[in-house]
């Protein structure tokens, strides 16, 4: 439910804050309010120093556009696009007040996960659980048993025009030819 404000918005007040232009009661705020971002700015930035002399960009930035990526099934390039357009997605990476500048290069974003290994990624998870139980979505009884879908799992089928198949027959051909 969106609620009506008296006074009309102006979207292009450097000085607004993002709180004084969105719903509060909007979803993405929501989840960004339930999250605790301190603990995963503790927990990642061992795993995110920065190597050259340059500040690395805020975790939280990073962490937040990773989510709304995968939230919303976006690519690395439309997910920098969206977070320029959009002041929701901008609140729930951090923001205070309205940016109009692209935040990062998309390369960042596949860098940033080569960055953090299997147990950082652990901690997305864990804070995704939890923010779940805070928001009420998530009931403990949803995770007593987890169901996995492995047909999308890749398998080792050999096909005919595989190359071993081809290596195969010319080795059957050369003993048949000595024979």
């Amino acid at each position: 439910m969106i609620q009506e404000s008296k006074e009309p918005v102006n979207l292009f007040d450097s000085h607004k804050q993002l709180k004084d232009i969105i719903d509060t009661n909007h979803p993405l705020v929501q989840l960004a309010d339930s999250i605790d971002w301190e603990s995963i700015e503790k927990e990642l930035s061992k795993a995110y120093p920065s190597t050259t002399g340059h500040p690395n960009k805020p975790i939280r930035l990073m962490v937040g556009l990773h989510y709304l990526r995968y939230m919303f099934d976006l690519s690395d390039e439309s997910i920098v696009w969206a977070y320029i357009e959009n002041p929701y997605y901008q609140y729930f990476c951090g923001e205070t007040v309205f940016q109009y500048a692209f935040p990062i290069d998309r390369s960042s974003m596949s860098r940033f996960r080569e960055r953090l290994k299997k147990k950082k990624l652990y901690k997305l998870l864990q804070e995704t659980i939890k923010s779940g139980f805070k928001t009420k979505v998530l009931k403990a009884k949803s995770i007593e048993c987890a169901v996995i879908d492995t047909t999308v799992q890749e398998k080792n089928i050999a096909y005919p025009t595989d190359a071993k198949l081809y290596y195969k027959g010319i080795l059957l051909l050369g003993k048949l030819a000595k024979k």
